[in-house]
C-alpha cells in the first residue's frame, strides 16, 4: 500500500503544472488521489478558500471521490493493479476489494484493539453510535479470545495420552481375547502396539492412530511407538499436501492428526520413564 501510494502521488506531482506543492510533499497527501484531483484542489484552495495549498495537504479537496477509490482497488485481469486477488478461507475464491470493505474491515479491528465508541465515530464520520454497535458486537471475536484464554488449560486433556501401560501381554484386561490386540503394519509386517481394554462396541476405524487418546488403550511399554509417531507424522504431510489451492471450493479437507501425534509422543515419553523404573534402559 505504501508503494502504491508513493507511486500515485509522484505521478500526480509530476502532472502539476503549479509549484504550490513541492516533490517532498508527497509524503502528506492522501493514499488515493490523482493528478487531476491535485489540481482541482490547489485552485480551489488558492482561489477561493485563499489558503497554501501545502499547508492543507489534507483537506479532503485532496481525497479521490468513494467511486474512484473503489475502481482503483478493485481487482481485474489486465487492471490497474494487476496483481493477485486476496482469497476467501472459506470459499478459496477471490475476495471483492472495495473502499467499504476496506472501512468496515479496519473499523472492526480498531473496535478489536479496544478503539473507545466515540473515538471511532469521530474517525469514521458517524453521528449515531448505533451504527457503530456492529463493530463491537462481535461474537466470532468473543469465541476466539474465550478459546484462547481456556486453549492452555484444554489442550493438554484433549491431545493426552489417555490410557495405561502395561509392561506385558499378560498385563492386559482382555488377556483372553484375541480380537483386544491392536497391530500396527509396516512393511508387510504386524507388531503389536498393545491391547484394548473396551468391552462393548468401537467405532474407531482407523486403529491404532485413535486409540493412543482413549482411556481404554493399554500400550505395550516395549512396543514399537516411535514407528507409529513417524508413520502418523508422514501421513500428516501427505494430508497436507491433499489441499490444492484454487479453482472451485475444495471440498477435500486434510485431517489433522496433531492430536493423535501428541498423544503417541506423551505415551512415548512415560514408556521411557517406565524402561528407567524397570531398569531397560
Amino acid at each position: 500500500m505504501m508503494l502504491l501510494r508513493q507511486f500515485n502521488n509522484r505521478v500526480a506531482l509530476s502532472s502539476c503544472n503549479r509549484p504550490l506543492i513541492s516533490d517532498s510533499d508527497f509524503k502528506n497527501l492522501p493514499v488515493f488521489t490523482d493528478k487531476n484531483r491535485i489540481k482541482a484542489a490547489i485552485s480551489v484552495l488558492t482561489d477561493h478558500y485563499k489558503l497554501v495549498p501545502c499547508r492543507n495537504l489534507d483537506h479532503q479537496l485532496f481525497h479521490l471521490r468513494p467511486t474512484k477509490v473503489s475502481q482503483t482497488l478493485a481487482w481485474r485481469p489486465g487492471g490497474r493493479i494487476d496483481i493477485e486477488p486476496p482469497l476467501s478461507h472459506r470459499t478459496n475464491r477471490p475476495i471483492l476489494v472495495n473502499a467499504t470493505r476496506l472501512r468496515h474491515t479496519r473499523a472492526r479491528q480498531l473496535a478489536r484493539k479496544g478503539v473507545p465508541l466515540h473515538t471511532l465515530s469521530h474517525w469514521l464520520g458517524h453521528t449515531q453510535w448505533k451504527s457503530l454497535q456492529a463493530y463491537y458486537n462481535d461474537p466470532a471475536e468473543d469465541a476466539r479470545k474465550l478459546d484462547q484464554a481456556l486453549a492452555p488449560a484444554l489442550a493438554p486433556l484433549a491431545m493426552a495420552f489417555a490410557g495405561n501401560l502395561i509392561d506385558n501381554e499378560q498385563q492386559a484386561s482382555r488377556l483372553n481375547d484375541p480380537t483386544s490386540r491392536l497391530e500396527f503394519a509396516k512393511s508387510g509386517e504386524l507388531k503389536n502396539v498393545g491391547s484394548c481394554g473396551n468391552h462393548s462396541y468401537c467405532a474407531t476405524t482407523s486403529i491404532p492412530i485413535p486409540c493412543y487418546r482413549c482411556k481404554h488403550f493399554e500400550p505395550l511399554v516395549s512396543a514399537p511407538h516411535q514407528e507409529v509417531l513417524e508413520a502418523l507424522k508422514t501421513r500428516q504431510e501427505e494430508e497436507n499436501q491433499s489441499l490444492c489451492i484454487g479453482g472451485a471450493r475444495n471440498l477435500l479437507v486434510p485431517i489433522d492428526l496433531s492430536a493423535d501425534i501428541l498423544a503417541v509422543q506423551n505415551c512415548i515419553r512415560r514408556c521411557e520413564a517406565r524402561k528407567i523404573e524397570l531398569g531397560l534402559i
